[in-house]
């Protein structure tokens, strides 16, 4: 419905358009694993969720939606990241009786 009513796309062209979105998130995934977990999360994000105010601005732009793939993907990435970053920040400053025991620890 979306990516016909909306975007005017056929499901094919759409569902491309969500593998780049889901690509992009693998990527700013595997790419937090490369970070100091001790340092510069608040400036990882930050600086993703500021670029992806960028993005999608640039995707607002994009009225033919050429560079709409290529947009999907960074705008993925930095989401990951971004949220991912602030999960980390999160759980290394909450109290430890407020945090979710997951088993593992």
């Amino acid at each position: 419905m979306i990516g016909k009513d909306v975007l005017h796309r056929d499901a094919s062209r759409f569902n491309f358009e969500l593998g780049a979105l889901g690509m992009g998130s693998l990527l700013g995934a595997i790419g937090l694993f490369a970070v100091d977990p001790g340092r510069y999360l608040r400036r990882i994000s930050t600086g993703f969720a500021a670029s992806l105010g960028l993005i999608a601005a640039l995707a607002a732009l994009d009225h033919r939606h050429r560079g709409l793939p290529a947009l999907l993907v960074l705008a993925g990435l930095s989401m990951k990241a971004s949220s991912n970053s602030a999960n980390s920040i999160l759980q290394k400053t909450a109290n430890p009786r407020l945090r979710v025991k997951t088993g593992f620890s």
